[in-house]
């Protein structure tokens, strides 16, 4: 399994712990980075994208909330599609919101899941178990390496 920080984009603590509860209880062994907003995160992505970084510290997943203040997680999204070195990074939305429009919107700006925040902790349980399986065993996630050499053919 990898490893690497998954970073969370939430501005609510609670949910914050919530997150970090149900990871522990489905045995995800990727620590969780919570920061508080878009901007944030945008600030640790091109940090841990620096050359001179330590690599453990680019994360290997982006698990971000929609309602983030200032900007959203929408304009996360798109700034990650749009950011040479990390366009790859697999960006998960895990919002309260369950509108059409607002899944229509994520998977626009290329958002890689859209996950409704579950009612209870073991329904989250469950949800974070099912991102252990499919994100971080089954999926073959994109590597820095290759990214930095770029694609053929």
């Amino acid at each position: 399994m990898n490893a690497r920080p998954i970073l969370q984009v939430e501005d609510d603590e609670n949910d914050v712990y919530l997150l970090r509860y149900a990871f522990a209880e489905a045995n995800i062994s990727n620590a969780l980075h919570p920061v508080r907003d878009a901007n944030a995160a945008m600030e640790y992505l091109r940090a841990a994208h620096l050359p001179s970084r330590n690599r453990d510290l680019m994360p290997c997943l982006v698990i971000a909330d929609l309602k983030l203040g200032r900007q959203t997680g929408f304009d996360l999204v798109r700034w990650i599609r749009s950011e040479p070195g990390i366009q790859t990074l697999p960006v998960l939305i895990l919002s309260a919101s369950a509108s059409p429009r607002d899944v229509h919107e994520a998977y626009l700006c290329g958002a890689n899941s859209f996950l409704v925040k579950p009612s209870n902790a073991q329904e989250l349980t469950e949800l974070a178990r099912a991102i252990k399986v499919f994100w971080l065993q089954a999926s073959h996630l994109p590597s820095e390496e290759a990214e930095l050499e770029g694609t053929t053919g």
